[in-house]
């Protein structure tokens, strides 16, 4: 068979969700005629397969062949986000933007400066994606999450703008509802996150900000949540110590307490919440060595 009908067979196997015989396809492509576009669809398909190792290859190879590829930098930037490796994302973002700019690049850009700790720099990349795209709902979102915990009432203007483009932008029903019951408006909060859960059952900062809202008012449905986001995300320590701070309150249940705490431990000893839990058991528990 052709290249070419090669190339089209691979998309029609895309298109009707078979990735695995398309993947193939793209790899016996970028054997024999090695472009850009082929290591672009490659690392795509690798990327929603969970593949994430050759994706990242693919883009690399990708870039190789044309440098000024936005593309490749992009996709490049959200592996680097996803992997916690800020700095190399903010690299290849600031390549990207360069090279070209739009919303979605100038968002990322922003996403990765807030995580590594430039938030000037993220506020003038969403901005700028703004600027550039007024209707863009997510660069109002991420300029939420930049001012959510100093500049509470702006994040809550923000997010609202964001639901006004996407009324069903889950993650912006769940910063919203956080900012609001944090500042006192519960009812209006609560509906948020539960809508948020609604829209995205299997997000488990959603249980989180929701079980620690119900806490004061329904310890136990707290503690659903609370357990729900640690089936959700079986190696994230803070459902573990959130559970053991309910516990360890009012001494309800001190042993139990310092075993949640300390699992949290094992899954992230820097984790200074769950040290910090741990060692207010222990003394209560007269352990105080």
């Amino acid at each position: 068979m052709l290249s070419q009908e090669r190339f089209a067979e691979a998309v029609r196997l895309e298109e009707a969700g078979q990735k695995e015989r398309a993947l193939e396809i793209w790899r016996e492509i970028a054997e024999t005629n090695p472009t850009r576009n082929a290591f672009l669809r490659i690392g795509d398909v690798c990327k929603d397969l969970g593949l994430i190792d050759e994706a990242e290859a693919a883009f690399k190879r990708a870039l190789e062949i044309d440098p000024r590829s936005t593309l490749a930098l992009k996709c490049l930037g959200i592996l680097t986000i996803n992997r916690g490796e800020y700095e190399a994302a903010v690299g290849y973002l600031k390549r990207a933007r360069e090279i070209e700019e739009d919303a979605s690049g100038l968002s990322l850009l922003g996403v990765a400066c807030r995580n590594f700790g430039r938030a000037v720099e993220a506020e003038e990349a969403h901005r700028r994606a703004i600027y550039l795209d007024p209707k863009w709902d997510e660069a109002y979102f991420n300029l939420g999450v930049v001012f959510r915990d100093e500049r509470p009432a702006e994040a809550e203007a923000l997010f609202r703008t964001a639901l006004e483009l996407h009324p069903d932008f889950a993650s912006a029903h769940r910063e919203l509802g956080f900012v609001l019951a944090k500042s006192g408006q519960r009812e209006e909060g609560e509906s948020h996150l539960r809508k948020a859960i609604e829209l995205e059952p299997n997000d488990p900062w959603a249980r989180i900000y929701l079980g620690s809202h119900l806490w004061t008012g329904d310890i136990d449905a707290a503690v659903a949540e609370f357990r729900t986001a640690a089936e959700l995300k079986p190696k994230w320590a803070i459902p573990l110590w959130s559970l053991g701070r309910i516990y360890a309150s009012e001494s309800r249940d001190l042993g139990l307490a310092q075993s949640y705490f300390e699992q949290a431990l094992i899954l992230d000893p820097e984790d200074e919440e769950a040290r910090k839990g741990l060692d207010r058991v222990l003394k209560k528990r007269g352990n105080a060595d």
